[in-house]
């Protein structure tokens, strides 16, 4: 998810911290209750990760995410860090281990594990991706400028809470000039389904997210049309490697990723603020080679 989040007109911010002997950017994210981090600079890793915790615990926060090289974990399970994933090739080709720890122990918990776990289950070992046609009546273009409200309406009708700003307009043109590449189904000239990919130039890598259906258009396919073309779009970046963190209680959208050749490569538990509710996140990941 982009390391921005807000509900109505609360957004986090961005904190620089250091130490003797290290150095990190860290977003505060109070919708999500968390804190995040993606990279650090020195050899004092245990020291960071000691104080992401106080951070975390003095801005009322519930979680803290570390995504880290492999020489990190060491220092991170010692101050009771949790590994609940990995991305192969996140860093510029190397292995990003992201771990969690959970300064409420209450919210390391959650009640659909087993539901969840029947879903990948469900899944089986198909991964024959059949890209569906568009049906008649439906194209498919990147998002303009001119079409962000009706886009910022379509995320508003999907989702009651988000954990980015998707329901700002400011905020969406002003990544999409950044790093963010929109997609969108378009029927009768307005968008119906959505999807975009979150650009880290600097490591070459892509998340993709922010995928919506509106009800009357779903069962159509349309979200796979609109991740395959992303995908595409995002090798000719030369992206080394893009991920998702689909809804663990969405059969649809992780079926969708298992399809297209994604692997499963772990769970974030009570990871974001969205529908309503704090929800589990599974974790799918694609190497162009496997393209």
């Amino acid at each position: 998810m982009r390391t921005q989040s807000c509900t109505g007109d609360q957004i986090g911010f961005m904190k620089v911290i250091s130490g003797d002997s290290y150095m990190a950017r860290v977003f505060i994210d109070p919708v999500n209750r968390r804190i995040s981090v993606k990279g650090c600079q020195g050899p004092d890793l245990q020291g960071l990760a000691r104080e992401l915790i106080d951070i975390a615990k003095s801005h009322q926060l519930s979680k803290v995410i570390f995504y880290c090289l492999d020489n990190a974990a060491p220092y991170l399970d010692a101050a009771g860090y949790i590994l609940e994933g990995r991305i192969p090739g996140f860093f510029r080709g190397r292995e990003a281990f992201c771990h969690s720890y959970f300064v409420d122990p209450g919210r390391g918990q959650s009640p659909y594990l087993e539901q969840e776990e029947q879903i990948l289950d469900q899944l089986g070992q198909n991964k024959k991706k059949v890209l569906p046609p568009l049906p008649e009546g439906y194209s498919v273009r990147p998002v303009m400028a001119g079409d962000v409200e009706a886009l910022v309406h379509l995320y508003r009708t999907v989702f009651s809470s988000y954990p980015s700003p998707l329901f700002d307009p400011a905020y969406v043109k002003r990544v999409m000039e950044s790093h963010v590449y929109f997609l969108a189904v378009f029927y009768e000239e307005r968008p119906v389904s959505a999807a975009s990919a979150e650009i880290d130039h600097n490591n070459f890598n892509a998340e993709m997210t922010d995928c919506a259906t509106l009800d009357g258009h779903r069962g159509r396919g349309l979200l796979t049309v609109l991740l395959d073309l992303i995908e595409k779009e995002m090798w000719k970046l030369n992206m080394g490697v893009v991920y998702s963190l689909s809804r663990a209680g969405s059969f649809g959208m992780n079926a969708a990723l298992h399809k297209m050749g994604y692997a499963f490569k772990g769970k974030f538990i009570n990871n974001c603020h969205i529908g309503g509710r704090f929800e589990n996140m599974n974790l799918w990941v694609k190497h162009e080679k496997n393209g």
